[in-house]
């Protein structure tokens, strides 16, 4: 898993955390089942070095530009060759 991007709302409130994930063998979906389950978990152990008055929430999505950037590579490639 590869943290693409973090961004933030206006307010702090939220974190949205952009990933995406190289040479995987299970489904995307059921790895962002899983990252969504240990979002308390992640969130806890991020508090401990956060240093604020309240921890923002997290919300996790799939970034699939690396992918992307990855079939254009290929593509390049193949078409140099």
């Amino acid at each position: 898993m590869t943290v693409t991007a973090v961004t933030m709302t206006s307010d702090l409130r939220i974190a949205k955390i952009y990933v995406s994930f190289i040479n995987n063998s299970q489904p995307i979906d059921s790895l962002m089942d899983i990252l969504k389950l240990k979002t308390k978990y992640y969130k806890y152990h991020i508090s401990q070095k956060w240093h604020a008055k309240f921890m923002p929430d997290i919300e996790f999505y799939y970034d699939d530009s690396m992918k992307s950037a990855e079939n254009l590579n290929r593509i390049m490639k193949e078409i140099s060759e």
